[in-house]
């Protein structure tokens, strides 16, 4: 049996989004086991409101920074981007 064709656990994958497309054949415990820590990753990774505002205000403080490389607007983007793709 080459790796490729092992469960996404038994190769070492972590990331929860690698397992379930490694999935191929549906074992219904494993799958059920597999999309309760879906769920459960992604109510840990949703945003409060107090979190979205505090991200809101600190890209908000980088509007008018002035610095000369960037890093300011460099580090609003990505705050925003943050933002934006957490909804």
């Amino acid at each position: 049996m080459a790796a490729r064709d092992l469960p996404a656990e038994r190769r070492g994958v972590n990331d929860i989004v690698e397992r379930i497309r490694s999935l191929r054949y549906v074992h219904v415990p494993v799958a059920s086991q597999l999309f309760e820590e879906a769920c459960a990753e992604i109510q840990r990774l949703r945003l409060t409101d107090e979190e979205r505002e505090a991200i809101e205000l600190a890209a908000g403080d980088y509007r008018y920074h002035q610095d000369a490389g960037g890093r300011a607007q460099h580090i609003r983007q990505t705050l925003l981007g943050l933002l934006k793709r957490l909804k």
